[in-house]
């Protein structure tokens, strides 16, 4: 009777625990994130700002407007010019799986423009079976500012 009540116990707590697997820098999570970027820095390419935007996730637009972000664009188009090819310098990814499925990813490219260069940041984010998403973009060059007006 014990060995049998011993079981039954085993099979209820192993089946309502919840198993997570956790991966870091797994290739396969780098390059589903790539995709991602390369498609963003494909419609930057292009001028399709209204389409860039669909790459950014809520909790980016709870920092930063739509508007703001199309100037961001804008401005760094103006600057450098029409962006040409962007390398990957670092990235950092770790991966849930089971229970709980999220994904973060960490990365930074060297991004050559028409006229220039610049370092640009980001971090991504999944959860459950969603998209890739952004979450922090930063592009870092140094003729930013207008070197005659100062803005």
């Amino acid at each position: 009777m014990k060995k049998v009540l011993f079981i039954l116990t085993f099979v209820i707590v192993a089946t309502s625990c919840h198993f997570n697997k956790k991966y870091q820098n797994r290739e396969e999570d780098l390059l589903e994130a790539q995709m991602v970027v390369a498609d963003l820095f494909y419609t930057i390419r292009h001028s399709e700002f209204d389409n860039a935007t669909e790459f950014f996730s809520e909790e980016f637009y709870e920092v930063t407007s739509k508007e703001e972000l199309m100037e961001i664009f804008k401005s760094t188009e103006n600057k450098l010019g029409y962006l040409d090819k962007g390398q990957l310098l670092f990235s950092n990814t770790m991966v849930s799986e089971g229970a709980i499925n999220q994904g973060i990813y960490n990365m930074e490219y060297d991004v050559k423009f028409e006229k220039g260069s610049a370092k640009v940041k980001l971090v991504l984010t999944k959860k459950d079976d969603s998209k890739i998403k952004v979450v922090a973009y930063n592009i870092q060059f140094n003729n930013f500012l207008d070197k005659k007006t100062g803005n």
